[in-house]
């Protein structure tokens, strides 16, 4: 049936501005039923609330959630109220919480409160991922000006041979440049050509072996990097061949990584629709983490006391690298990792502990970290490569598309 939508906001969302709560709680204009319950799915998935993850089992869920918020319309409630149907009146913020509230209560939360911290955590998000994109278009457009400036590097001439190409590459770089099929691992310093190495690489696959652009895969750390190595082979490429290096699989380890769980990460138990933590989400997270554990045992107001004299428990940042270089380096334990870092002993002396107590005290932290990512549906930086290692060595089928892809 038709309806006819009211674009105020609940009052039970109280605590949230209206311009964040009409995102959140508030459906489009003249959004049918069926509209209403994709717009519900929508929410669930940006804020972290589980839903089923096929889509009829999820419409069918947020749908029976608004329906349970159903009341006889009147003009008072009308006026007060988010949507109107066929003469009743629904509240998306009440079916939210509904769908809400078992999560709410592994968090020891109110389901409202669940739902406008969630809502005020996912807009935090937008806005830093809106920045990160605004600055890597300022970034490109400065690289591209920094590019237009210099010499261009004369492009590769189209009947040059094999060895007049390799023969501005030292004799370790021409051994991985024409390295054979199979995995190679290089092992190289600073200022020993590795971008050089790897977009030479690149061009003598493409022009040498005839190998197809879209079936190389090109990552780096930053997406700086990798956008000036593609152009770098752009620039090495003869006239025929031009434009090829933009069907490249490139970009960064993380994004990649980010892509193929968005796909297949049910295969492993995640929700599709996760939120990657950039580093200032991750220390907040770890932030809200730490201080919620040592509330917990009281020593929260210690600590504050001993960040103000200039003495400190470990800084977020520092328990976020404990975590990273765990997963970075397994072969060694994250309490190793702990252990060695800076600090230890001192704080161990400020704060009373011994060494097991201390170590303790950090992996509850670590555990309420990884509480509160999973009660948001977050993945960082670590958990992309980590996972996705998990997903090919549980899934090989899987493994095997993604190669194909």
């Amino acid at each position: 049936s038709s309806s006819s939508l009211i674009a105020n906001t609940s009052r039970q969302a109280s605590g949230v501005d209206d311009k964040l709560a009409k995102k959140y709680f508030v459906a489009p204009p003249n959004a049918s039923p069926a509209d209403l319950a994709d717009f519900m799915c929508r929410i669930c998935r940006e804020l972290g609330i589980e839903i089923p993850d096929t889509n009829v089992e999820a419409r069918a869920k947020c749908g029976s959630a608004l329906l349970a918020t159903r009341k006889e319309a009147n003009l008072t409630n009308i006026n007060e109220s988010n949507n109107y149907i066929s003469g009743e009146v629904v509240d998306i913020f009440a079916a939210l919480c509904l769908l809400a509230k078992e999560r709410a209560e592994q968090a020891g939360m109110s389901a409202e409160s669940f739902v406008r911290d969630a809502a005020q955590r996912a807009e935090a998000v937008r806005m830093r991922v809106r920045e990160a994109e605004r600055e890597m278009i300022a970034q490109a457009a400065r690289q591209a000006s920094l590019l237009a400036s210099k010499e261009v590097v004369p492009r590769l001439d189209e009947h040059q041979s094999i060895e007049g190409f390799l023969s501005k590459l030292n004799q370790q770089q021409r051994r991985v440049v024409t390295a054979g099929k199979g995995p190679l691992l290089v092992v190289a310093g600073a200022g020993t050509g590795k971008t050089t190495t790897l977009v030479s690489r690149v061009v003598y696959l493409i022009r040498f072996r005839h190998v197809r652009p879209e079936n190389i895969l090109l990552l780096t750390f930053t997406r700086k990097a990798s956008a000036q190595m593609l152009s770098r082979v752009n620039r090495l490429l003869p006239p025929s061949l031009q434009g090829r290096e933009r069907r490249i699989q490139g970009g960064t380890f993380h994004a990649y990584c980010a892509a193929i769980l968005h796909q297949y990460a049910q295969a492993i138990g995640i929700r599709a629709a996760f939120t990657t933590l950039d580093d200032a989400d991750q220390t907040q997270v770890m932030k809200d983490a730490k201080e919620a554990y040592l509330s917990e045992i009281g020593v929260y107001g210690k600590e504050r006391k001993r960040k103000r004299e200039g003495k400190q428990f470990f800084s977020d940042k520092a328990l976020v690298g404990f975590i990273s270089r765990a997963a970075d380096v397994p072969t060694i334990s994250f309490e190793q990792h702990v252990k060695e870092g800076s600090g230890f002993h001192d704080i161990m002396n400020e704060f009373g502990f011994n060494e097991t107590e201390l170590l303790n005290h950090v992996k509850a932290i670590r555990r309420k970290y990884e509480e509160i990512k999973q009660l948001y549906n977050y993945q960082d930086y670590s958990d992309l490569q980590v996972n996705v290692l998990r997903l090919f060595a549980e899934n090989p089928d899987i493994a095997r598309q993604v190669a194909k892809d």
